[in-house]
């Protein structure tokens, strides 16, 4: 708990601000704010993102979710349901790629743009070992 007390004075200013701050109104706008948080969609609720960071196309998932269909030719509602899946698995797995490619590239430019970084890659016996 913390000892520090505020004023009866910042308290009104600190509860006058919250009202004034209450979030988006319109749907436009609470779409548009629903997205605020998301940079690489590991965890979203969306199967697909539509960001400032990633912009995924219907159409592909489309596709890959009707190839996958012709592959496995479902015949009932359960194997129906594993094709979905599948699809949405593959389809997250592929953005968890897209998110890595992105993280290390940043890493990479960083190193680029500082001359003094020294990377340091620990022998594989080592990371293999952290997971055994």
């Amino acid at each position: 708990m913390s000892n520090n007390k505020v004023s009866k004075k910042q308290l009104t200013a600190n509860r006058g601000n919250a009202k004034k701050s209450t979030g988006a109104k319109t749907v436009i706008g609470k779409q548009i704010s629903s997205r605020n948080g998301v940079r690489f969609g590991l965890h979203a609720k969306d199967l697909i993102i539509n960001s400032p960071y990633l912009k995924e196309n219907r159409a592909e998932y489309e596709f890959l979710l009707q190839s996958l269909y012709e592959q496995l030719n479902p015949t009932n509602d359960f194997q129906e349901f594993l094709v979905h899946k599948i699809a949405n698995c593959l389809w997250r797995s592929r953005r968890a790629f897209i998110a890595e490619t992105a993280v290390i590239n940043n890493q990479l430019n960083d190193i680029n743009n500082n001359t003094d970084f020294k990377i340091c890659i620990p022998p594989i016996g080592w990371v293999y070992s952290k997971f055994t």
